[in-house]
């Protein structure tokens, strides 16, 4: 009985500081988070280590979804508006299951976009046409997709639980499609 007031002592103080201070959450490059639907804390909580990839692949994820809804409509290469809705099913897809995974831990998910890529929203919202399709490609397509290959190989290497080890090595594969296929698209002239 100690330990576990112990342990939840813990975790309140590991969370607490993420809740009491929003504003600088969201001055920084970590997304914003908010509490895992249980808030009970067990023996199966996961490391700092499996936290911080929690965070990054929730936040990751999020930002691909809406920057894919956005290409979606701004897309003018059939091709690549096909990709971008393959993007945001598979996205939104891997998005629930890491939600429903952290729930089940009592660990936070990322609730926004993290600053640094919403500065990306920003820019490519901007953008239309040939200019669009052209930074899309290259921004999400490639870019966060060699970014996200190399999170979730680091996860499958690096983790502590076994399950989000798994459940990365299993994502891992749609993210290296991803990015074929966004090698593959030619740009439009």
């Amino acid at each position: 009985m100690k330990f576990a007031l112990s342990s939840l002592a813990l975790a309140a103080a590991f969370a607490t500081p993420a809740f009491a201070a929003p504003d600088a959450v969201q001055k920084s490059d970590t997304p914003a988070v908010a509490p895992a639907a249980t808030g009970t804390v067990s023996g199966n909580e996961l490391s700092p280590v499996d936290r911080t990839f929690v965070t990054k692949a929730s936040g990751a994820g999020l930002y691909e979804v809406e920057i894919s809804k956005i290409a979606v409509e701004r897309a003018q290469d059939p091709a690549l508006k096909s990709f971008a809705q393959q993007m945001v099913k598979d996205h939104t897809a891997a998005n629930e299951e890491l939600k429903k995974f952290a729930a089940s831990k009592g660990v936070p998910v990322a609730t926004e976009i993290p600053a640094e890529k919403q500065a990306v929203v920003k820019k490519l919202s901007g953008l239309s046409g040939a200019d669009f399709d052209k930074a899309y490609r290259e921004q999400v397509g490639l870019r966060e997709h060699k970014e996200d290959i190399a999170l979730f190989e680091r996860q499958t290497r690096n983790g502590h639980s076994p399950d989000l080890k798994a459940w990365a090595a299993k994502t891992l594969p749609t993210l290296k499609s991803h990015y074929e296929h966004a090698q593959q698209m030619k740009p439009k002239a």
